[in-house]
């Protein structure tokens, strides 16, 4: 066996239209997140707190209230507000990536006319394949 050359059609992908048997097989079309996306969420939203002014400064505050002899007041009371601020940000933003779900898996259900192989029929999007035709209808 020797090297493909750069033109030939070996090395090339190619698509069939109305011949869908001669395509070689692709991974569904489907969106998936998996619960780990709320756990990289987590991160991100204190790594996003971190960066802010206000937060940077209830930490060292906080810090230095752990030592009796500085400290006027518990370390708890300064931690308070950041730990309400981290929690309502991460709320806001598991609720969008929860909607986002949502309606990620309302698309995954929605049939789509299609034509494969000269057969019209109607299929969620995790079956179409490349190769078919969409019928887009906009009323």
């Amino acid at each position: 066996m020797g090297k493909k050359k750069p033109g030939s059609l070996e090395s090339q992908y190619c698509c069939y239209v109305g011949e869908s048997y001669k395509n070689p097989k692709f991974p569904k079309n489907s969106q998936k997140t998996s619960s780990f996306a709320y756990i990289e969420l987590f991160f991100r939203v204190i790594i996003k707190q971190m960066n802010t002014f206000y937060s940077a400064y209830f930490i060292i505050l906080g810090l230095l209230e752990l030592f009796p002899d500085i400290s006027t007041t518990k370390w708890w009371e300064t931690f308070l507000p950041l730990l309400i601020v981290f929690l309502l940000e991460y709320g806001v933003q598991a609720k969008g990536l929860y909607n986002s779900q949502k309606s990620n898996r309302k698309d995954d259900k929605r049939l789509y006319s299609i034509t494969r192989d000269h057969d019209e029929s109607k299929k969620p999007s995790k079956s179409i394949q490349p190769g078919d035709l969409i019928e887009i209808c906009d009323q």
